[in-house]
């Protein structure tokens, strides 16, 4: 999968992570996803960190700051998309 910083999706993200006062931070992720299979069947779609600590070792956690963050994401992405 490859979605670049240019495409709808990613500026879409990338302004509503700017309105929660955060700053987008560009990566590239390898590894499985359903993003993948979801751009192959030409649904556009990027993946969002939201602030995971120890990903994927049996101490993996997420600060309760950073959930309130991404329930505010999520919440700033819908109201973004119901304007265009």
């Amino acid at each position: 999968m490859q979605v670049t910083k240019e495409s709808k999706t990613v500026k879409l993200a990338a302004e509503a992570i700017t309105k929660i006062n955060r700053t987008p931070n560009y990566d590239i992720s390898g590894g499985g996803s359903d993003a993948n299979v979801f751009n192959a069947k030409g649904k556009e779609t990027a993946n969002l960190s939201i602030g995971y600590e120890k990903i994927h070792t049996v101490h993996e956690m997420i600060p309760i700051i950073e959930l309130k963050k991404a329930v505010e994401l999520a919440y700033q992405l819908v109201k973004d998309m119901g304007q265009k």
